[in-house]
């Protein structure tokens, strides 16, 4: 029986130990859940940095996560290399590559990496900055946007106006790449619904759709 779905969202504060991430993220909301809270089973989603704690529910509690849904693909061991926010392996465009996927390798790689870099290095910085000016805020939010480890139900709610990957124009081809590149990682991967408008931050930009995507997930695994 599904007692409740849990949303990955919050607010950004110091940590003293720095050694805290989305690995022991999951394992706190685990016991919020179970132990705090009560429920035997439940249902999580997540975006952006919630994606990562989400993933790593389904991934270390099967037996209690009756299902998920993400915001964005990744691979569970992100942002564990040396070069930050490098999400190529340091690798180019292909020499044969047309000049609109040469553009798109280089706004994907710009979108990223700005992102990713600053959250990683100077998240604190960040955040008093962009908390002290709601115009820096909204300009931040507007240009932003193994083996098969997750065996619990999968699904996504994707919009098109992230950065996808670079030859990534259609919400077809957006749904292909992930069905593809995701293969070894979702064992039971079921809905994808990649959406032509919105972008990093889709459930502020359209929360009815999201929360319409979230019921059509989760009714069936009650």
């Amino acid at each position: 029986m599904l007692d409740v779905v849990a949303e990955m969202t919050g607010v950004s504060t110091p940590l003293t130990n720095g050694h805290k991430n989305h690995v022991s993220m999951a394992d706190r909301f685990h016991t919020l859940m179970t132990e705090d809270l009560g429920h035997e089973k439940y249902a999580v989603c997540g975006s952006d940095y919630g994606a990562q704690v989400a993933a790593q529910l389904a991934h270390r509690y099967p037996e209690q996560v009756i299902g998920v849904r993400l915001g964005m693909p990744s691979e569970l061991p992100a942002f564990q290399g040396d070069r930050y926010g490098d999400s190529t392996g340091a690798r180019q465009a292909p020499e044969d590559a047309s000049p609109e996927l040469r553009a798109d390798f280089k706004w994907y790689d710009e979108t990223l990496v700005s992102h990713v870099v600053v959250a990683c290095l100077d998240a604190q910085t960040a955040t008093h900055g962009l908390n002290d000016s709601p115009a820096g805020l909204l300009a931040w939010l507007l240009e932003r946007w193994t083996h098969p480890a997750i065996t619990v139900p999968t699904s996504f709610s994707l919009h098109l106006g992230d950065s996808a990957s670079p030859g990534i124009n259609t919400p077809e081809q957006y749904e292909a790449l992930l069905r593809q590149i995701g293969a070894h990682i979702y064992a039971d991967l079921r809905d994808v619904n990649v959406r032509d408008k919105g972008g990093h931050f889709g459930q502020w930009g359209d929360p009815d759709a999201w929360v319409d995507d979230l019921r059509r997930a989760f009714r069936p695994l009650r």
